[in-house]
């Protein structure tokens, strides 16, 4: 299949125009990255990209070329791309992608356990998400919550999470989410306890949070024993 996509390629170089031809190479180097080949993907789509006229189009390739590094979990590949997508939007990129690539920015910095940047980047999305290539809504307000129930103090943690309506509207079908939250705001430590087992098992299972659950329960734990201590 890949080869006949090829020799399909080749015909259109001959016969048919410019946009016809870049929309072929878009669609060969999604088949590439669906078929699991992910250097000749990435190595398609830079292709696509030099013939690509407009600004947004730019973009949404390097987006495509990030979304290969998540799925790969290959750090370089994301942070040379975002590198690249920022570049770009600062030539005058619309406010749908600026708003994407906040997203994308976000991950990242979770994936590297820099929950700070991560929070600030998320949050800042939370009432015009749109990227729902990436995960669904309550996907995202999930890690909105991971991030910032560790990174942001009493203050901000209520003012951009617990009563952000964005988040209240779905944070009931995000299971123990509420309780999380409300509980270390509200110093019933039990209850808190009890909702971060069952938080911290929901991370094994993320492939972007997997690796972090060990720490996130650790440092959680302290912060709820520095708060409880605080009060002394």
């Amino acid at each position: 299949a890949i080869t006949a996509g090829d020799h399909k390629l080749a015909d259109a170089e001959e016969q048919l125009g410019e946009s016809e031809v870049r929309d072929l190479m878009e669609a060969r180097a999604d088949f590439l990255c669906l078929a699991g080949e992910k250097d000749r993907a990435l190595s398609a789509y830079r292709e696509t990209a030099e013939k690509t006229v407009g600004l947004g189009g730019k973009v949404d390739i390097v987006f495509k070329q990030i979304r290969v590094g998540f799925f790969y979990n290959d750090l370089d590949i994301i942070r040379r791309n975002i590198e690249k997508a920022n570049a770009l939007i600062d030539q005058g990129g619309d406010w749908d992608r600026r708003n994407r690539l906040k997203v994308y920015e976000g991950v990242h910095f979770m994936l590297i356990r820099d929950f700070k940047r991560a929070a600030d980047k998320l949050l800042d999305t939370v009432a015009t998400f749109t990227s729902t290539e990436m995960f669904p809504y309550t996907v995202f307000v999930f890690y909105c919550i991971v991030v910032s129930i560790l990174a942001l103090d009493r203050v901000e943690l209520r003012r951009k999470v617990i009563m952000a309506p964005e988040i209240l509207s779905v944070i009931d079908e995000i299971p123990n989410a509420r309780e999380l939250l409300n509980s270390l705001y509200q110093c019933k430590y039990a209850q808190f306890l009890r909702a971060l087992v069952a938080v911290t098992e929901e991370m094994t299972k993320n492939r972007y949070l997997a690796q972090h659950s060990a720490f996130f329960c650790r440092e959680m734990r302290v912060k709820a024993y520095s708060q409880f201590l605080d009060s002394y």
